[in-house]
């Protein structure tokens, strides 16, 4: 079984559905990968226009499994509210295997989709890292950064937000 690391940028949305009419939109988004997830910072400053630069990752294995739909990558966009449920914005899904087959070897790849459900366009960057052996599960350069016992199953998560650019 191959395994590698993702490594994902959420950097930006542009032109996303205003949440209400009383305060300005504030926006995060969430990753999910498989039965793993994690969410940005709410973006306080860009409106519908937010910007995060969070970057996740993920350690995925490559099996019949995962050609599928824990494969699928989904970045659901919400807007923040204080009393009532947050505003789902829409949201973007691509298979990791496509994400694979589009990279650049080395590089980071920077693409914008659409938002399904909703308006506007995300953008995010990518790159992997490696087909290396598997121990216990585990990727040996990214067991340290485990959250908890992430490290279990097809899918695996590390997050961490390194620069967050708007949200004060």
């Amino acid at each position: 079984m191959e395994s590698m690391e993702l490594e994902l940028e959420i950097n930006s949305a542009q032109n996303l559905k205003e949440v209400g009419k009383i305060s300005n939109t504030k926006v995060y988004a969430k990753v999910v990968l498989g039965n793993k997830w994690k969410t940005t910072p709410v973006d306080k400053k860009g409106k519908t226009n937010p910007t995060w630069k969070c970057t996740t990752r993920f350690i995925v294995m490559r099996n019949e499994e995962t050609e599928g739909e824990t494969g699928r990558l989904s970045i659901e966009l919400y807007g923040k509210r204080m009393l009532r449920k947050d505003k789902f914005l829409g949201r973007v899904r691509v298979n990791v295997w496509e994400l694979y087959r589009q990279r650049k070897d080395g590089e980071s790849n920077i693409l914008s989709f659409p938002v399904e459900d909703g308006e506007g366009m995300l953008t995010i960057s990518y790159i992997f890292h490696g087909a290396g052996a598997v121990v216990n599960g585990c990727t040996p350069r990214c067991t340290p950064s485990f959250i908890g016992k992430a490290c279990v199953g097809a899918v695996s998560l590390v997050a961490s937000c390194t620069a967050l650019a708007q949200a004060t």
